[in-house]
């Protein structure tokens, strides 16, 4: 799915569990996160029962992706 290096690019990964079921709702969710994590590589996976959502990045801190999903309507928690 991604084509740069992901050990050399991607320094942190998380993967989050959420409520989304629609792939219109996870493009606009995408976009808007993408607008906070310019760098970032975000990415859903709708067919796995946790509806994950899983975001690389360089270097971002990633401790508000559960506020601004919610912030729109969704439910999101880090996937341990």
């Amino acid at each position: 799915l991604l084509s740069r290096g992901l050990g050399d690019v991607y320094k942190r990964q998380e993967i989050f569990k959420t409520n989304i079921q629609q792939h219109k709702d996870a493009e606009r969710i995408a976009q808007k996160l993408q607008s906070f994590f310019p760098d970032a590589a975000i990415t859903f996976d709708l067919e796995d029962c946790d509806r994950i959502l899983r975001i690389m990045t360089p270097n971002n801190d990633l401790n508000k992706v559960p506020e601004l999903v919610k912030q729109n309507g969704f439910e999101c928690e880090v996937l341990l």
